[in-house]
């Protein structure tokens, strides 16, 4: 169950642009870093469900490139900073988890 837990953010990130990009039927129309971003939070999931640990940076990685392009003044409505700040504490949260799950496997 625990390791369903890990792949919250790369799932529901992989559901919104895929549903997104079949509502509006242009997948081309989604930027290619989503994709990549996408791609390493199921890359860090995997290494988590995988008992390693510093899997969690490309959470925190994601969570920082949010971050930072939310804080760019680009006249948007939606920013995404605020979203960035929730995916590192989630991916600290995450990597503290697995770090101590994996340290009571090896005891």
């Amino acid at each position: 169950m625990v390791k369903l837990f890990y792949f919250i953010p790369a799932g529901l990130a992989g559901l919104f642009y895929v549903f997104f990009g079949g509502v509006f039927g242009d997948f081309g129309a989604i930027n290619p870093l989503a994709w990549v971003c996408t791609a390493l939070l199921a890359a860090g999931a995997v290494l988590m469900a995988r008992k390693i640990a510093p899997g969690c940076l490309f959470g925190i990685a994601v969570g920082a490139l949010l971050i930072g392009m939310g804080l760019r003044e680009t006249g948007q409505i939606v920013k995404e900073w605020p979203a960035g700040m929730l995916l590192i504490a989630y991916s600290c949260g995450s990597g503290w988890l697995c770090w101590k799950s994996a340290a009571k496997r090896e005891a």
